[in-house]
């Protein structure tokens, strides 16, 4: 319901607009999350969609977070992320009100499915309060940012300590699950 609330708002927002578009400059990039190489170099969201990149959990990986801006997890977990306000609106700028609309409908749908099968399994069901994610593993550690440019707002990362993370397809859910959670650990 909250993803629905979300894309009505942002549909709210662009339509109360009475003043023209004017050209988008694009923003400067900060220095101080960096993604390591080679993944960090995906031009746009539509990019890392065409190449299934976004399911490449290392294009999510960043080397350093301020302490108070990380979650840290350490069970078994499936985590939920959704796009914030800030992303909400960059989107509709990026697409357009009416294709954001096909998307977050679409992405609410499968992530919603998604939460309602992993709700029955023996895993915590995780919505970060905070950007930044560390998964703290038997072996590794893996520090995560929900709002990497490859994520496109919507995703799913499963985790369990004896294992590197997985970012899974929404719309295979099931299959994602078993083949990650039901195999043995690498």
């Amino acid at each position: 319901m909250k993803y629905i609330i979300i894309a009505a708002l942002a549909l709210l927002f662009t339509a109360c607009r009475q003043q023209p578009k004017a050209k988008q400059m694009p923003a400067a990039k900060k220095k101080e999350h960096t993604t390591p190489p080679p993944a960090a170099n995906v031009s746009t969201a539509q990019d890392a969609a065409d190449d299934n990149s976004h399911y490449e959990f290392r294009r999510y990986l960043v080397t350093s977070a301020a302490d108070t801006a990380v979650q840290v997890i350490s069970q078994k977990s499936a985590i939920v992320v959704a796009p914030d306000s800030l992303q909400v609106v960059q989107m509709v700028k990026q697409y357009g009100a009416e294709d954001f609309t096909t998307i977050a409908d679409d992405n609410a749908n499968y992530q919603s499915a998604a939460e309602e099968f992993l709700r029955k399994k023996p895993v915590a069901l995780v919505t970060p309060a905070k950007r930044y994610i560390k998964l703290a593993g038997l072996h590794n550690t893996y520090l995560i940012d929900t709002k990497a440019k490859v994520a496109n707002g919507w995703f799913t990362l499963f985790f369990k300590p004896d294992s590197p993370p997985l970012i899974a397809d929404m719309t295979d859910i099931e299959t994602a699950y078993q083949n990650y959670f039901e195999r043995s650990p690498m």
